[in-house]
């Protein structure tokens, strides 16, 4: 269900619209299995061993296919929060480095690395990336946010969206 929501939100469609489409599809498809497996059921009374050892196995095989479509059916819409995608990042990394900086004057700032005293302005900022000519730090924007929040890089992803 995950790729599903993923695809909606890739193509612009309605994620609600999306998911009950898939829903309903997977409904029909374990409604055609179980309605296959009657059949064999059916079928196995009556018959001799080896029959019935086949229909067995072919039992095995419909509960094998609806369990795996009931599966997909109960996915819960809450999405493992630790997933991004490259979209995420590439979004992310259109945030403006000045927006997130302070004190930026003629293309420089104070460094965030946090490794030396900096009295003077030693990061250089150019094409949203930052590098410190003191201690050689150097990041992106998603580099910079996680070091001045002390974050990881998911929730940084998850955070910066462009103005």
């Amino acid at each position: 269900m995950y790729s599903v929501i993923q695809t909606a939100k890739d193509f612009g469609v309605d994620v609600q619209w999306a998911v009950a489409r898939r829903k309903e599809y997977l409904n029909q498809k374990i409604g055609e299995l179980k309605n296959e497996q009657s059949q064999v059921l059916q079928a196995f009374s009556g018959n001799n061993e080896l029959n019935r050892f086949l229909l067995l196995d072919s039992m095995r095989i419909l509960d094998k296919e609806i369990k795996k479509y009931e599966s997909d059916l109960n996915f819960k819409n809450s999405r493992n929060d630790n997933r991004i995608t490259q979209n995420d990042i590439e979004r992310a990394k259109q945030f403006s480095l000045e927006n997130l900086l302070q004190n930026i004057r003629n293309g420089k700032a104070h460094c965030v690395s946090g490794n030396h005293m900096d009295k003077h302005p030693s990061m250089s900022i150019k094409n949203n990336f930052a590098y410190c000519y003191s201690c050689g730090w150097h990041g992106d924007v998603i580099d910079v946010y996680m070091k001045i929040n002390s974050v990881g890089f998911v929730t940084a992803v998850k955070t910066l969206k462009p103005l």
